[in-house]
């Protein structure tokens, strides 16, 4: 029974320890872009279901001119499998969709396009930046800055998604 209750003291303190030496990460969020379409249909702003569905994404090296290649979404909004690239949007109110990858085949994707071609939109991402840094003895990435344009106005992705109406 000592020995139990010596082990929980022990355990407790070392716990306490190492809490101590934790520090705050800030925004640790993953440093991804995420976009979110608007789901007021009603208003004439949101978009519907089906043209949810036909959305594609283009990505590109450097400006909106040098194409790396497009993601297209698999067929009944299934995710990715395994390595294979494909466009995930989510399903349901407010579908969202992130970009997560800034290089491909040794390229740095600079921009992407998001054509809507059933509701006649596309949504440039353009001028991404992020800065991160890692903590000192922590583990953590610290996101201190994710930045972009949409269709030329400056948005901070640190938290909210940013919404695409039409």
């Amino acid at each position: 029974m000592r020995r139990i209750l010596t082990f929980l003291i022990l355990s407790t303190m070392s716990t306490g320890l190492m809490s101590i030496g934790c520090c705050d990460c800030g925004y640790d969020g993953p440093a991804e872009i995420a976009l979110r379409f608007s789901p007021d249909s009603l208003s004439g702003q949101g978009f519907r279901r089906a043209e949810v569905r036909s959305a594609y994404l283009i990505r590109y090296a450097g400006t909106l001119t040098n194409t790396i290649d497009t993601l297209r979404q698999r067929p009944g909004g299934l995710p990715p499998i395994g390595t294979l690239e494909s466009l995930y949007i989510s399903e349901g109110a407010g579908a969202s969709l992130w970009l997560r990858r800034y290089t491909y085949a040794n390229q740095p994707i600079s921009s992407y396009r998001l054509v809507v071609p059933a509701a006649s939109r596309q949504f440039d991402v353009t001028d991404i930046d992020i800065q991160a840094k890692a903590s000192k003895g922590c583990g953590c990435v610290s996101v201190e800055r994710l930045d972009f344009s949409l269709n030329g106005q400056r948005k901070d992705g640190r938290g909210r998604a940013a919404e695409l109406v039409k």
